[in-house]
C-alpha cells in the first residue's frame, strides 16, 4: 500500500514536469500547483522525488546565485549539444538548438582553449514575451 502511496506523487510530479518541459520548475511550484488542484501532498515529499528524478537523469538540477533556491529543467540528450537560455523574468527555457552551436564551440575552444559543458549550460537574459510585456507594460 505504501509504495502505491508514493508512486502516485511521483507520476503525479512527472506528469508536471513533462508539462513544463520549456520551464524551470521549482518544487515550490510543484507543491503550488497540486495543492491547488486539492492533491494532499507535502513539500518534502516533492523535494524527494525531484531528486529521485535528478538521479534517474529526467531532470538538471540548478542553484539560483544565492544557492537559497534549486530549480530544474527537463533533461534531454540532445541537451548535450546546445546551450540553453534561461528568461530571468518568467522562467522560459530555450534550447539553442541551431546551427551556431558549432561555431560558438569551434571559437570558444580555438581561441580560448575551453571545451563547453553544453548540457549544464544556462544564459540567462529576457525572453522575447518578457521584453515586450515591458516595452508596452
Amino acid at each position: 500500500m505504501m509504495k502505491e502511496y508514493h508512486t502516485k506523487y511521483k507520476d503525479l510530479i512527472k506528469t508536471y514536469v513533462d508539462e513544463h518541459k520549456d520551464s524551470r520548475i521549482s518544487a515550490a511550484g510543484i507543491y503550488e500547483s497540486l495543492t491547488a488542484q486539492g492533491i494532499p501532498i507535502n513539500l518534502a515529499t516533492v523535494y524527494r522525488h525531484l531528486d529521485k528524478l535528478t538521479d534517474e537523469g529526467t531532470l538538471k538540477k540548478y542553484k539560483t546565485n544565492n544557492a537559497k533556491q534549486s530549480y530544474y529543467q527537463h533533461a534531454s540528450p540532445k541537451c548535450a549539444h546546445h546551450l540553453h537560455l534561461q528568461c530571468s523574468r518568467c522562467g522560459k527555457i530555450i534550447h539553442l538548438d541551431c546551427e551556431c552551436m558549432d561555431i560558438i564551440n569551434a571559437h570558444i575552444l580555438g581561441e580560448h582553449g575551453f571545451k563547453l559543458d553544453c548540457a549544464n549550460s544556462v544564459l540567462t537574459g529576457l525572453c522575447k514575451e518578457c521584453q515586450e510585456e515591458m516595452q508596452h507594460g
